[in-house]
């Protein structure tokens, strides 16, 4: 018999491991949503199953899901070759964890918003992080709370127009909840304990004097009401020139103002509602003004093409979180800087750069024990 051609055996070390790769990503895709939901970090399920379950649990983009991907992922032994990957997409997940709390804290939902943080592994960079956002939470909310308690005491001792001051101590609360629902909420309670106070005063009016009759000039509660709420629609439509008028230089600080300006239009007067419009469409602005600078300096980051580049790109675009303006077109590039990112590692790695979905060298995965 004769020689193998070299040429033979080059294709054989070329293709073999290709085909390993292949049969073990194809066993891995016959793991349909319900074979991944009885995967779990005790392992019973072989690394590289866990973390493709790990990547299904992500792509739902849930807290939930999320932090159980992170744990799949956290479960993998330090020397796996897939632990290097493993631990990029912890810190990604992470990071989406994190925007995603920022979001549920400044919609109100504190307590839930530092229960999705919890879940973020302390071996990532991002875990410092998220302990300080917890603390600056916590702050912030007990701030409001106590400048909300502040302004119903008021209210009882009847402070007067001081009153309104205080209340717009919240719209310098870094919450978005509170500076607007719970804002609001406290505007309508002054509202109606003015109005209360008028009708009281109506009612005043009317009662006989002890020495003298009632005069034909005497305001009916219903009269006292009415001018009140004339002297509220005057004030209002006074408010909003103010407002628009603040806001034609478009400058964030200006904007700002308009805005605060502008919450302070009353419910139920006519100017109410296209008040509420031009605050929405202001704190647009305002997140554009701020986050767009993020953005242009991630993508010049990213220009560059190294790995180091790209994931400062992706670390910068990262500081638009879940509900902004800009977070949708950050994603996008986000996705994008990250499939640069295995690239190059692939290249460099292919055993721990490469993804689930092209790799060459992964075990064949073990099967899905559903047994108890």
């Amino acid at each position: 018999m004769g020689k193998v051609p070299w040429q033979l055996w080059a294709l054989l070390l070329l293709t073999v491991p290709v085909g390993i790769g292949w049969y073990a990503f194809s066993q891995l895709s016959l793991l349909d949503f319900s074979g991944c939901q009885s995967v779990d970090e005790s392992g019973d399920a072989s690394e590289s199953t866990r973390l493709y379950c790990a990547q299904i649990a992500a792509d739902r983009e849930t807290s939930a899901d999320l932090a159980k991907a992170i744990r799949l992922a956290n479960s993998l032994s330090t020397d796996h070759p897939l632990r290097r990957e493993g631990d990029r997409l912890i810190k990604r997940w992470s990071d989406q964890l994190l925007s995603m709390g920022e979001t549920t804290f400044q919609a109100g939902m504190l307590d839930e918003a530092i229960a999705m943080v919890q879940a973020i592994p302390s071996s990532t960079p991002t875990f410092l992080t998220a302990e300080d956002r917890i603390r600056s939470w916590r702050d912030t909310w007990a701030k409001a709370e106590e400048i909300y308690t502040e302004v119903e005491q008021s209210l009882e001792a009847d402070a007067g127009n001081a009153v309104f001051q205080e209340a717009r101590r919240l719209l310098a609360i870094d919450n978005q909840y509170w500076q607007t629902t719970r804002y609001q909420e406290l505007m309508e309670l002054i509202q109606a304990s003015k109005a209360a106070k008028n009708q009281q005063i109506a009612r005043d009016r009317q009662k006989p004097a002890t020495t003298k009759l009632v005069t034909n000039d005497a305001f009916s509660a219903e009269q006292v009401m009415e001018q009140w709420r004339k002297e509220q629609e005057q004030e209002a439509i006074a408010q909003l020139a103010k407002v628009k008028k603040l806001a034609q230089s478009n400058r964030i600080d200006d904007l700002k103002a308009a805005v605060a300006a502008a919450e302070e239009i009353l419910y139920g007067t006519p100017q109410y509602e296209q008040a509420q419009q031009l605050i929405d469409r202001w704190n647009q602005e305002i997140e554009l003004q701020e986050d767009r600078p993020y953005l242009n300096q991630a993508v010049e980051l990213a220009s560059k093409g190294d790995l180091n580049s790209l994931q400062a790109a992706i670390d910068q675009a990262q500081k638009i979180y879940y509900g902004r303006t800009l977070y949708n077109e950050a994603q996008t590039k986000i996705d994008q800087w990250y499939a640069q990112v295995r690239q190059l590692q692939s290249q460099s790695d292919p055993i721990s750069g490469a993804s689930l979905g092209n790799s060459t060298n992964y075990p064949i995965p073990q099967p899905v024990n559903n047994q108890q």
